[in-house]
C-alpha cells in the first residue's frame, strides 16, 4: 500500500499503520516462542543469541534496502522483499513447535 500510494499522504500513512499493527502482532509471539524452545538452563543465552542475530539481520536489511534504492529498484519490489521477510518468521511461529498450554519441562529438553 505504501509503495503504490505515490505522493498520497493518506494512503502512505494508512499503509504504515497497517504494517505497524501487523509487525506488532508477530514480534511478541516470535520473541516468546524463541525463548520457549531453549533448555531452561540456557534460555537467556539462547534468547540473547536469537535477539542479537535478529538485530544484525535488521541492520543488514536496512543496508540492503539503501543499496537497492541506489540501484533504482522499484519501491514495490523493496516492499515485497520486506513483506516476505516478515512472512517467513510468522510462518515459522505459526507452524513451529506447539507450546500452548504445555508445561515448561515438556517444551524444553
Amino acid at each position: 500500500m505504501i509503495a503504490f500510494s505515490g505522493k498520497t499522504f493518506f494512503l502512505s500513512a494508512l499503509g504504515a499503520i497497517i504494517a505497524f499493527c501487523g509487525f506488532n502482532i508477530w514480534v511478541p509471539v516470535i520473541e516468546v516462542w524463541t525463548t520457549e524452545n531453549f533448555p531452561a538452563r540456557s534460555r537467556t543465552t539462547g534468547f540473547a543469541f536469537v535477539d542479537g542475530v535478529g538485530h544484525i539481520g535488521g541492520g543488514a536489511g536496512v543496508l540492503l534496502v539503501a543499496y537497492l534504492l541506489l540501484l533504482s529498484v522499484s519501491p514495490v519490489i523493496i516492499f515485497i522483499m520486506i513483506a516476505v521477510f516478515l512472512f517467513i518468521p510468522s510462518a515459522i511461529a505459526r507452524f513451529g513447535v506447539k507450546t500452548n498450554r504445555a508445561r515448561m519441562d515438556e517444551i524444553s529438553p
